[in-house]
């Protein structure tokens, strides 16, 4: 793929505007695949296609290793996830900010570190060419490669995962979200009704027993009031 076969585009220019591309992309189908073409949403793509432009642009100093790729992916989608959340004037959420992150982690993976070329660099010191072409010659080597086919198709790969893609990573992370926090609720409820137990007046407060997590149970069986 020449993107530019001069090789005088800086390259986070280059990575910049695949970034916006698979950003904005992963949105329409995101969108697609949930809603259809109801309620279509054009400000999220906008959104989405800036974050994804922002990212791609960083990515040759963040995304050069596995490590930074992940990282680069997690902190771009939960940011992309903030911003459309208030440019709809929606709520925000924990849980939204955690699902998001992990999604976004996972896309980096899959999108792997920015590759490099394979090229061996020219020395734009050498006196048998000059500096100037050196340069040219030696971008045009790392265009080509973060450019290539299998590049541009993991990092579409990693933009649909980040953008949850039919909603299957948002309600698993939310499940176990959800999980953990009736077990937090859950542990709470029980101390509770120890303390009460040690008091010897349960019926000091009833939401000892009640509790405020719906759908929780007491592990004290024994009715409030016969000890």
């Amino acid at each position: 793929m020449n993107v530019d076969p001069t090789g005088a585009i800086p390259i986070p220019v280059i990575t910049g505007a695949i970034g916006g591309v698979m950003g904005g992309a992963a949105s329409i189908g995101s969108q697609l695949a949930i809603n259809g073409t109801q309620n279509f949403n054009w400000k999220n793509v906008g959104i989405a296609a800036s974050v994804g432009a922002v990212a791609g642009a960083v990515s040759p100093w963040t995304a050069s290793t596995a490590i930074g790729a992940v990282v680069t992916g997690s902190i771009a989608s939960a940011t992309q996830y903030g911003v459309t959340q208030l440019a709809n004037n929606k709520a925000l959420t924990v849980n939204g900010y955690i699902a998001s992150a992990v999604l976004g982690g996972l896309g980096g993976g899959i999108a792997g570190a920015i590759p490099k070329s394979r090229f061996i660099p020219l020395d734009s010191r050498s006196p048998f060419i000059s500096s100037k072409e050196a340069i040219r010659v030696n971008n045009l080597a790392e265009i080509r490669a973060v450019s290539s086919k299998n590049s541009l198709f993991s990092n579409f790969g990693g933009a649909m995962v980040s953008a949850d893609i039919g909603g299957l990573g948002t309600r698993i992370a939310d499940d176990s979200i959800n999980k953990m926090n009736t077990q937090l609720g859950q542990n709470e409820l029980n101390y509770n009704q120890y303390n009460s137990f040690q008091i010897g007046n349960p019926k000091t407060d009833p939401t000892f027993w009640t509790g405020n997590y719906p759908g929780l149970h007491l592990e004290i069986s024994k009715q409030a009031g016969t000890w």
